[in-house]
């Protein structure tokens, strides 16, 4: 007869107690640890799934703050385009309405012309004559503005030799 060999199984009954305490123990850290890597993982990925939440939000709202913004503008380049039109109907009717003379007015805005440079040149004028007076005058105005330190008051008629 042929004996068979048979496999020895592993049948904690015949192994020493050490074995089957460190069998339950490596038993038991291996369980601890896939339950505390599940639990883990769990909380990693909610809060993840809240930060990218958060972070679509705020990238979303910026966006929709920007798209805002340029609608804002499109509508009030769009009033002002309306704008425009009213004023060039306006103008189109008043121009219609009006009887006046284009040569007169023509010649009336260059008589303007004629007249706001003569002003411009007399103020001129009287710029450089206020310069010449004030150069020529200069030393009687530090003396004014001296006394006006030291007093506080200027009196324009008290002669230099009763002020001191």
């Amino acid at each position: 007869m042929e004996q068979r060999k048979r496999t020895r199984r592993l049948r904690p009954g015949d192994m020493p107690i050490f074995y089957k305490i460190l069998l339950g123990v490596v038993g038991m850290v291996m369980l601890a640890l896939g339950v505390t890597t599940y639990v883990n993982a769990r909380a990693l990925q909610a809060d993840l799934r809240e930060k990218i939440g958060l972070e679509f939000a705020a990238v979303a709202s910026a966006h929709m703050d920007h798209l805002a913004d340029i609608l804002s503008e499109q509508l009030t380049i769009l009033q002002s385009i309306t704008l425009i039109n009213a004023v060039k109907t306006g103008v189109a009717a008043a121009n219609l309405r009006y009887e006046g003379d284009g040569a007169a007015i023509e010649t009336a805005l260059l008589a303007t012309d004629r007249d706001t440079e003569r002003a411009e040149a007399l103020i001129n004028e009287m710029i450089g004559e206020t310069r010449n007076l004030v150069e020529q005058h200069w030393p009687d105005i530090e003396v004014l503005a001296k006394r006006l330190l030291v007093k506080g008051r200027v009196n324009f008629l008290e002669t230099e030799d009763s002020a001191s």
